[in-house]
């Protein structure tokens, strides 16, 4: 298992939570990184609040964030 950063559901209050989810299988095409450090884009406040669902859809939950700072395993 690994943490991850989530999103249930569009929200004005900026709820996101902290959940425990299943380490993803990877195939050969990609890496999986031990992230150290992460960032908060601005795209996530209006990604979690669903001003851009026009644009992005998301299926829920959704897990944020991809700036991040780590180690391939």
């Amino acid at each position: 298992m690994m943490k991850a950063v989530q999103i249930k559901h569009y929200s004005k209050k900026l709820e996101a939570h902290i959940n425990d989810v299943p380490i993803p299988r990877i195939n050969k095409h990609q890496v999986l990184i031990k992230t150290n450090v992460a960032g908060v884009d601005p795209h996530l406040i209006l990604a979690i609040t669903g001003k851009v669902r026009i644009f992005d859809h998301y299926d829920f939950p959704l897990t944020l964030g991809n700036e991040l700072s780590g180690v391939i395993e």
